[in-house]
Parts: structure tokens; sequence; C-alpha cells
């Protein structure tokens, strides 16, 4: 598959140049194993060019459980300050999921995720992101409580209106109807 879109990561892009994405993908003969690689590239801005890949693998190890894995590394040519001149930055990120469902209305999910930024063009040195959801499922709703620490190699996130810290915790309850 292959196609041209909006650049990346940017909410709108009416005039903004279009970025080249294409994805392969295979399966196993009983579809227990899926891997995806995906491609974007292209100039963003006159100020950003961009590369990304990423892979994707899913493994299906019965009906109860699967993994996932994903990987990604992001090459960036920035003129961040309009003076003609390009600084290029990259960044990598994996994450692991184990899925295990015992019933059909109850699954379990932990996601792992780690971003290294060593070029600091996220703003985040390296984080850490470890993520357990559970899914109740009744008819077509789901609910799915969530909780997420988040770890950075510097403090972005606030304490309160002057302090900041290197990590936080979240918890959110998503409810999701299928029509």
């Amino acid at each position: 598959m292959a196609g041209i879109s909006n650049p990346i990561d940017f909410r709108s892009s009416p005039a903004a140049p279009k970025t080249f994405i294409a994805q392969f993908s295979t399966a196993s003969k009983d579809d227990k194993l899926k891997v995806y690689f995906n491609f974007a590239g292209g100039k963003q801005s006159d100020y950003k060019k961009l590369v990304q890949g990423d892979i994707v693998a899913t493994y299906t190890v019965n009906s109860q459980f699967s993994i996932g894995v994903n990987g990604t590394l992001q090459s960036v040519k920035a003129d961040l300050d309009s003076s003609g001149t390009f600084n290029k930055s990259t960044w990598s990120g994996a994450a692991l999921y184990l899925n295990y469902d015992p019933a059909a209305w109850f699954g379990v999910t932990l996601r792992t995720e780690y971003i290294s930024d060593k070029d600091q063009y996220l703003g985040l040195k390296n984080a850490f992101a470890p993520t357990l959801s559970v899914n109740f499922k009744v008819d077509n709703l789901t609910i799915i409580p969530e909780i997420r620490f988040d770890r950075t190699g510097n403090s972005l996130f606030y304490k309160n209106a002057t302090a900041t810290s290197k990590s936080t915790g979240s918890f959110l309850i998503a409810a999701v109807y299928h029509f």
C-alpha cells in the first residue's frame, strides 16, 4: 500500500507539502503472526523534513493471550529558527503489549513504552511509560479504566504552579460504544 498524505503531526495543513506514506504487511498462514512495515517521509514544511520507519508485529498465542511489539525510528531535519541552517535530530521508540482476555466480557492489557530522545527533539531525553488497562464489555459498550505512570529524563510534569517533576501518574476511565 502506498499513498500521499498531509504532513505528519499537523492538525491542519491546507498549503503544506505532502508526505509519502507506505505500508507492507504480511502474516503467517494461520494469521497468528502479523507484521506491518510502515514508512513516512518528505518535506513537512519549508523548515522541516522527516523520514520515519516503523514496524509492528502481533502474535496470538491462544484465544486468550496475545503479544504485540512496535518499534519506530524518526530522523528529522529542522530549521527551528528559520535561519536556513537545518539540524538533524533522531528519536526512537519501542512498545510491548501483553493482552489477556480470560472471558468475552473481561480483558487486561499491559503496555510498556520507551522513547529514546538523546537529541532532545521531543524535549524528553528519554521516557518510560507503563500503562495498565482493563476492559469490561457489556454488549456493544466497553468500559476501560486505565492507570499510567510516566517517567522522563528531565522535569516535564507540573506538580503545582511553580514546581516540576520527572514523573507523573494518571488514571482515566473511557467508555467506547460500538455501533
